[in-house]
């Protein structure tokens, strides 16, 4: 494969989690019209969610933090402990209530509702990307590159 860019040269996996149905629907379209070579899972349901999280890897997983049956940092505590160096990307209407706990975590970022489609993409392929060049993302390199932060601007 050479030394082209990686979120090119293979299928891209990401698990989107989110218990509104219409807000699955809408980030499916975003993806689907803008990156349709990336294979996503979408799942409403924390236990359909933590299943996934359990079989399968992911190259990211995109995760609304509020959800009946799992709390903000379950998706994180999962995600991280099956597969440490996937990043998380978490979003919700309540964004600067969780920045810091999300921070302390390990997400990679947190993005505000309603979805930003240019900041969701951007997000998503610099999360991917930090992947493929330093397997062992961590809290302390986001904090440092800005990653998460209360103004994401891209």
């Amino acid at each position: 494969m050479g030394q082209g860019n990686p979120l090119v040269e293979r299928a891209i996996r990401v698990l989107v989690i989110d218990d509104d149905v219409a807000v699955l629907g809408a980030v499916r379209s975003m993806i689907e019209a803008l990156r349709p070579h990336w294979r996503a899972e979408y799942v409403y349901d924390s236990q359909e969610a933590v299943r996934s999280l359990r079989a399968e890897r992911y190259d990211a997983i995109l995760s609304d933090i509020h959800m009946p049956g799992l709390d903000p940092a379950s998706v994180l505590t999962q995600a991280k402990s099956t597969s440490p160096s996937t990043p998380v990307v978490l979003f919700s209407g309540y964004r600067d209530r969780y920045t810091k706990t999300a921070r302390t975590l390990g997400a990679f970022a947190v993005l505000g509702k309603p979805i930003d489609i240019d900041s969701l993409i951007t997000t998503l392929e610099n999360a991917i990307f930090s992947r493929t060049i330093s397997p062992m993302v961590g809290p302390t390199s986001c904090e440092t590159r800005g990653a998460i932060s209360p103004e994401i601007s891209y």
